[in-house]
């Protein structure tokens, strides 16, 4: 599996950090759709933290999400 989609799930910061988790391990996935979620900054701070141990993702999709620009600048 390359591509998930996971969008539209009411999936919060605690569901997200379990997400991130399983992201570390992950060496195939390429693109991870989350977008229209209950993800805060919170979340997207544990998304970015994963990425420094996976490198196969291309592309994270957040849009509909709360979640400020600064964070996603990071």
């Amino acid at each position: 599996i390359d591509y998930l989609k996971i969008a539209s799930n009411s999936i919060d910061d605690f569901d997200v950090e379990k997400i991130a988790q399983g992201l570390e391990k992950n060496s195939t996935l390429t693109c991870l759709n989350l977008s229209d979620n209950c993800i805060t900054e919170k979340g997207a701070n544990f998304i970015l933290q994963s990425l420094n141990h996976n490198k196969t993702i291309e592309k994270i999709i957040l849009s509909k999400n709360s979640i400020g620009f600064r964070t996603m600048s990071s």
